[in-house]
């Protein structure tokens, strides 16, 4: 139970894409080509983090730390684009 409260829409948001995304409390909530993508993620000048939770898609979970504004972002983004090409070819 305590998951799903988690992780169920609470609030509508936008990203940077046409993608909608929502938030649960204290996550990001996108589907993405049909598939869960849940997680959060932050920096600062030098700094920047990120935790992708994949559940409909073998249910990894990623998790970057960097050294650098954005590596975070820019690895997770990689690795997530990787996770659901071999998702939606599994499906």
């Amino acid at each position: 139970m305590s998951v799903e409260l988690l992780t169920s829409s609470k609030i509508l948001a936008r990203k940077y894409d046409a993608n909608q995304t929502y938030w649960g409390y204290g996550f990001e909530l996108e589907n993405i080509n049909g598939m869960r993508v849940i997680g959060h993620g932050g920096g600062d000048f030098g700094v920047s983090s990120a935790v992708r939770w994949y559940p409909d898609s073998g249910n990894y979970t990623v998790i970057v730390l960097s050294n650098y504004d954005r590596g975070g972002f820019i690895t997770i983004y990689k690795l997530e684009e990787m996770i659901l090409q071999q998702a939606g070819a599994s499906h």
